[in-house]
C-alpha cells in the first residue's frame, strides 16, 4: 500500500527526488522553444507555431524519459497530495492554447508571446509542485521574454 508522503514539504521532496527537481523538463522545454525559435527566425510564423505545437507534445514523455536515463523514476508516489497541481498545471496550459490561438488570429506573430506568457504561469505553479523558488524567477524571465519577443516581430 502506497501511504506516500504526509506534509507538503515531504510532497514536494517526493516530486523533487522522482524528477530531479524538474531541471529535465526544463531542459526538453528550453530545447523545443530553441528550435521554435530557430524556426520563426528562418521561417514564417505558421512554421513556428507548428514547430512548437508539436515539439511541445514531446515535452513531457521526453522529459522524463531524460530523467530516467539519469537515474530517477520520472514518476511521484501515487498518493502524493501535490499529484493534484501537477494535472491542474497541465489544463492550465491546454487552457491557454486557445487564448494563445485566438491571439494569433488578431496579428500571427503574438502566438509565440501569448504563449510564453502561458507558461511562464505554469512554471510559477512549479514552484509549490516542487517547492523551489527558480520557477519563480523562470516564470517571471519567461512574462519577460515574451516582452523582448514581441518588441522584436
Amino acid at each position: 500500500m502506497d501511504v506516500g508522503p504526509t506534509t507538503v514539504a515531504a510532497a514536494q521532496c517526493d516530486v523533487r527526488a522522482s524528477h530531479l527537481g524538474g531541471a529535465p523538463g526544463m531542459v526538453t522545454s528550453a530545447m523545443v522553444w530553441l528550435a521554435a525559435g530557430m524556426v520563426a527566425i528562418t521561417s514564417t510564423p505558421a512554421r513556428a507555431i507548428g514547430a512548437l505545437f508539436v515539439g511541445g507534445m514531446f515535452i513531457h514523455p521526453l522529459g522524463v524519459l531524460l530523467t530516467k536515463a539519469l537515474g530517477r523514476s520520472g514518476t511521484h508516489s501515487r498518493s502524493n497530495s501535490l499529484r493534484g497541481l501537477a494535472l491542474e498545471s497541465t489544463v492550465i496550459l491546454l487552457l491557454g492554447l486557445p487564448l494563445a490561438y485566438a491571439a494569433s488570429q488578431a496579428r500571427m506573430t503574438w502566438f509565440l508571446p501569448a504563449m510564453l506568457l502561458v507558461i511562464g504561469g505554469r512554471y510559477l505553479m512549479f514552484a509549490t509542485l516542487y517547492g523551489l523558488r527558480v520557477y519563480w524567477a523562470s516564470g517571471a524571465a519567461l512574462a519577460f521574454a515574451r516582452n523582448v519577443i514581441r518588441d522584436a516581430v
